[in-house]
């Protein structure tokens, strides 16, 4: 049945649109509620983009924390230095690459020449050859002739960096020999030196311990918060003076989000009492990281790594 035509007309009467005050209350009500909405999908977002921001800079101070600690494991004692220069703080060691006991006197099997004190490294006297007490740690190491250097007594005042003649208690390793199977006992053949005498060797106790290092490098950690970055270098020439510049030696970056990096001067002690002295490395290095938008991020470092000898 067709409509009539009173009824077609009241159909498209109510087919109307919306009025101009309509569509303006219409889109003030969805401005407002953009309003509401969009901080509401924003904090998500933006405790997402925290998050990950501070997950960055915590694996980073765990990356440069762990990798001081465990490179200050093989430093020598007595070979810790630091400098600041320019806003940049330098930190830099020797590296060992085995260390072992060494005879003060003969005993063993004398398969030294008989000059000097033949098995015991002497002091005071041009020597040239000494045996072990025991084998080399770690075991099983290889000292490569004419290019390690050993060196002992490195707590003395002059240090282990010293070239000074009269000071300087390193030696080119000039053969490495195993004087005997079992126990092991290692020769060690030098290049002609005079050690000084050890200001320790009067003590109550056995010191400064007969100890002896075989240097396998000098590393320098360098801090630079203009930069951003906590680079490790190695692979230059051992220096009298702690160098600030390291040419094409081999480098790493640690961190590239360090914004200051403050060292105190270092510490040392030397107890032969208990049997023990060493140096402390302090230092506080702040990570930080700023996105715009984003709440400042920061994560700081706080080091005192012990580098000790004991009996």
């Amino acid at each position: 049945m067709r409509p009539t035509a009173s009824e077609g007309h009241g159909m498209r009467r109510h087919r109307r649109g919306f009025t101009l005050i309509e569509m303006i209350v219409g889109m003030v009500v969805l401005g407002l509620l953009a309003m509401v909405m969009v901080p509401l999908v924003q904090m998500p977002a933006t405790a997402y983009m925290e998050a990950r921001n501070r997950t960055e800079l915590q694996s980073q101070a765990d990356l440069v924390r762990g990798k001081l600690e465990d490179d200050l494991r093989t430093a020598i004692p007595g070979s810790l230095r630091s400098v600041a220069a320019g806003g940049v703080v330098y930190f830099e060691f020797l590296q060992a690459k085995a260390w072992g006991r060494y005879r003060r006197v003969n005993g063993g099997p004398s398969t030294c020449p008989a000059a000097a004190d033949q098995a015991g490294l002497a002091t005071m006297t041009p020597e040239t050859c000494f045996t072990t007490i025991g084998d080399l740690s770690p075991a099983g190491v290889g000292l490569v002739p004419n290019v390690d250097r050993i060196v002992i007594d490195t707590m003395e005042a002059a240090g282990p960096y010293t070239t000074v003649a009269g000071q300087d208690r390193k030696a080119t390793i000039s053969a490495y020999t195993t004087a005997q199977a079992s126990p092991v006992i290692r020769q060690i053949n030098i290049a002609q030196r005079t050690f000084p005498a050890s200001t320790l060797a009067a003590t109550s106790k056995p010191w400064p311990i007969n100890r002896f290092y075989v240097i396998q490098q000098a590393v320098s950690y360098v801090c630079n918060p203009a930069t951003g970055t906590l680079t490790r270098r190695w692979g230059y020439a051992i220096q009298t003076t702690q160098p600030t510049a390291f040419g094409n030696a081999a480098a790493a970056i640690l961190s590239d989000r360090v914004s200051s990096c403050v060292s105190p001067p270092l510490t040392a002690w030397q107890t032969p009492v208990q049997g023990s002295r060493g140096q402390v490395l302090s230092a506080d290095i702040e990570l930080s990281r700023a996105v715009a938008g984003l709440q400042l991020e920061s994560q700081r470092i706080w080091l005192q790594v012990p580098v000790m000898e004991q009996q």
